[in-house]
């Protein structure tokens, strides 16, 4: 593997969602906020609705308020989505270009929604990137090797030897202060096409301090740039160049 330079801005991407969630303390009256919030964000996120409550960001993980209403606003395209329940914000784009922009309008979103209900601590900040490659389409040939482009965190030797047509990974650890949650994905379907997924999920838990929002932000994406170079060889690298 060549040295990499994890600051390089690829013009590709195979992202499929990124997403970044806060979570805070119960606002019983949340939906007193909406109104106001939804004036501030109408011309950009026009769209709004009511659905039942399910996590942004770590699906794995059961909230109390599972079930519960939450205020949907979507841009027109439907590529923006930010969701509000009663301990939690997230903001999902479907289509992603560049962190900067990303992380704009994040804290834009965020920022005003937390001016307007007043919320300066948080319990949880997290930031998950889905990247879903359809392996057909990295290399013309009947026989793709899987261990060509990614590093899976299931040994090789396994890859190699069994040569599956389907497997799931997962694994959670500590870095510094943070947590990592990690899946690797791998199927075959009937149609032929393979598929191979790296989902990174990377969040920050405790008494945590609006203050702090965009430096947490930031941590969190170098965290998981860093490890999604981890688990991809060369040649993604060449293929994210569009080389």
């Amino acid at each position: 593997m060549t040295e990499r330079n994890f600051e390089e801005k690829y013009p590709k991407n195979f992202l499929t969602s990124v997403a970044c969630e806060i979570r805070f303390d119960p606002l019983v009256m949340i939906q007193n906020y909406i109104p106001e919030f939804q004036e501030k964000i109408r011309g950009e996120l026009p769209s709004y609705g009511v659905e039942s409550t399910f996590p942004v960001i770590d699906a794995s993980l059961r909230s109390q308020f599972s079930g519960a209403n939450q205020w949907v606003f979507k841009s027109r395209d439907k590529i923006k989505t930010l969701k509000i329940v009663i301990n939690r914000i997230g903001f999902i784009v479907s289509k992603y270009d560049n962190f900067e922009d990303f992380y704009d309008e994040v804290t834009k979103y965020f920022n005003e929604f937390f001016k307007i209900c007043k919320i300066n601590e948080f319990s949880r900040i997290g930031l998950r990137y889905v990247n879903k490659f359809k392996l057909n389409e990295l290399e013309d040939s009947e026989e793709i090797s899987l261990i060509k482009f990614f590093n899976p965190v299931l040994d090789k030797v396994i890859i190699e030897g069994y040569n599956p047509f389907q497997f799931e990974t997962a694994i959670r650890w500590e870095n510094n202060g943070n947590t990592l949650f990690l899946k690797n994905e791998f199927s075959i379907e009937p149609s032929g096409e393979s598929n191979y997924v790296i989902d990174i999920d990377a969040f920050k838990s405790g008494n945590l301090k609006k203050k702090d929002l965009e430096l947490i932000i930031k941590e969190l994406y170098k965290l998981e740039v860093k490890e999604f170079h981890n688990h991809i060889t060369d040649e993604i690298i060449n293929i994210l160049r569009g080389d």
